[in-house]
């Protein structure tokens, strides 16, 4: 297993606002890609979430990346938004159609859901089951792990804040040595996976976490 890499970037580089105060002042905005790829090697595009490029707007942009660059996208607001997640299986294919064109730059998608979506498990499950990890191996075991468990968790415990909070807590402490331990060596990551239930404990969802059979 290969080291967690942290990466930093912005989420978009073509801001008019940015000519003068990032941009050297002048400098035209088709040669904007380029000077931010000396700055950042990771991008997140806004752009997909209004408007689903074309392939080849994709290809586009691997051209003018370098080896090692990774590229965050938003899915569209077609399906977050507007079909709320319903009938998620056409968009996600034409999503993944066409940034396939990125190639290996192609890193997370970001499914950006409405402030005041209401809780509906098995559209969410419905979601999850598809093919929405994309092509990479990784985020398909992943899927397959661990869907399953965070449904039953979401089904069994209670829509407090605090209820939440305990999940969100737990997740990120495992998180965190998840990432310490697959840094110092590929068999404190898998000892470690193999007891991620522990980090729930006392959270009030041992029991759903245990249903789940991790």
């Amino acid at each position: 297993m290969a080291a967690p890499r942290l990466r930093i970037g912005c989420s978009g580089w073509n801001y008019k606002h940015w000519s003068g105060r990032f941009y050297p002042a002048g400098l035209p905005a088709s040669a904007w890609l380029a000077f931010y790829l000396a700055h950042f090697d990771t991008v997140e595009t806004n752009a997909t979430f209004y408007r689903l490029p074309a392939h080849a707007t994709f290809a586009s942009w691997q051209a003018q990346t370098p080896d090692g660059f990774v590229m965050a996208i938003k899915a569209s607001r077609y399906l977050t938004h507007l079909k709320r997640l319903a009938d998620p299986e056409e968009p996600i294919a034409r999503l993944f159609e066409r940034a396939r064109g990125l190639g290996p730059r192609l890193g997370p998608v970001l499914y950006q859901l409405p402030a005041r979506l209401e809780r509906d498990l098995p559209r969410l499950e419905r979601f999850t089951s598809t093919s929405c990890w994309g092509d990479d191996p990784a985020g398909q075991t992943l899927g397959r792990k661990y869907v399953p468990a965070a449904m039953s968790i979401l089904t069994q415990m209670d829509s407090t804040n605090q209820g939440v909070q305990s999940m969100v807590d737990g997740i990120c402490s495992w998180a965190k040595n998840y990432m310490g331990a697959a840094s110092a060596s590929t068999a404190n990551a898998h000892q470690l996976d193999a007891q991620m239930p522990s980090t729930y404990r006392g959270s009030g969802i041992d029991t759903a976490v245990t249903s789940a059979g991790l």
